[in-house]
């Protein structure tokens, strides 16, 4: 019975300790800047820092650029109240935006702009 007992815990712990690390996601509307290229604007209005990525898709859901470190593929940690800016160019169009980070979204602000200051989207949780 406490052999039983032990394996029923050892799985239950390893279970546990096996899930994924909750995530939150920020998505853009679409947004088109014509002649000019799009950036993703992000901030990080916590108090703590936070590893936040930054993705940007073209017109058919296809990755164009990210903002990984081309060594070790981790997102870039950001302190708080620091901003980035992930640029695009007119040879991939970007068409939305997406930022992924562990917690809560409420701390986190995003944007599509277009280059130049000609409009932006926010990003939203759904």
């Amino acid at each position: 019975m406490k052999t039983t007992r032990r394996i029923i815990a050892c799985t239950l712990l390893a279970g546990l300790t096996s899930l994924p690390a909750s995530a939150a996601t920020l998505t853009t509307a679409p947004i088109s800047g014509g002649t000019l290229p799009i950036q993703c604007l992000v901030l990080n209005a916590g108090a703590k820092p936070r590893a936040i990525l930054i993705e940007q898709f073209g017109l058919v859901g296809q990755l164009i650029n990210d903002n990984r470190d081309g060594f070790t593929g981790a997102a870039p940690i950001f302190q708080p109240g620091e901003a980035s800016a992930l640029n695009g160019d007119l040879s991939s169009p970007v068409f939305y935006c997406r930022f992924t980070f562990k917690g809560g979204a409420r701390n986190v602000r995003g944007a599509a702009c277009v280059a130049g200051g000609s409009g932006c989207v926010p990003a939203t949780s759904r």
